[in-house]
């Protein structure tokens, strides 16, 4: 996603002039831009800005995406009764 915004913002540098809006910049396909009725400028800058709100957005997604896994471990841990073998010997099925 940060690649695809670096170049996009690359491609509406291109564009020409910057205080045009993206429905202008793109004639025949206004309806892709209508949620994002931007000036060129503006959306460059959120383009360069893609990688922190990515970053803010998904690390503590990742986190709590994790949290809740441990959370769900430790509980099935508590519903099999199961403590872990502290002696690190691992019980085989043919009981070796």
């Amino acid at each position: 996603m940060v690649a695809a915004s670096r170049l996009a913002d690359r491609g509406l540098a291109a564009v020409g002039s910057q205080t045009r809006y993206l429905p202008e910049a793109f004639p025949g396909d206004e309806t892709s831009f209508e949620a994002f009725n931007h000036p060129i400028f503006k959306a460059r800058e959120k383009l360069r800005d893609a990688r922190e709100v990515l970053a803010a957005i998904t690390l503590p997604y990742a986190v709590a995406i994790y949290n809740d896994y441990v959370v769900d471990c430790v509980a099935i841990g508590l519903l099999l009764d199961k403590d872990p073998p502290l002696d690190n010997k691992i019980p085989r099925p043919n009981g070796t």
